[in-house]
């Protein structure tokens, strides 16, 4: 995942590494009332490839949960800054890039 990161340092986007467990879901909400849930990774080989399962939920009750949930798991982890990512180890830059380059086939 950090392999792609470099990419997006000037468009203003910002990205958090949270604590552990791991978590693959895929959570998406809109304005409060849409929430998209599932496990779908949104990449070519997925789309093709994959068996993937994704719910969409109109309700605004139900997107509100959502997004405290999205909120709370935010607040607990750390911005990964274009500098923290900088001055990773040579050795860290060149596994992720390794990876990025491998991902079409993983």
């Amino acid at each position: 995942m950090r392999g792609h990161l470099r990419f997006f340092r000037h468009v203003g986007a910002s990205f958090r590494a949270t604590p552990p467990p791991f978590d693959h879901t895929k959570l998406c909400t809109v304005d409060g009332e849409w929430s998209l849930i599932g496990s779908s990774n949104w990449d070519a080989r997925s789309f093709r490839l994959n068996f993937e399962f994704d719910l969409e939920i109109i309700d605004h009750d139900f997107t509100a949960r959502l997004d405290a949930m999205i909120d709370a798991r935010m607040a607990r982890g750390t911005v990964l800054t274009p500098d923290m990512l900088a001055a990773e180890p040579v050795w860290k830059k060149l596994r992720n890039a390794a990876a990025r380059l491998l991902m079409p086939y993983l």
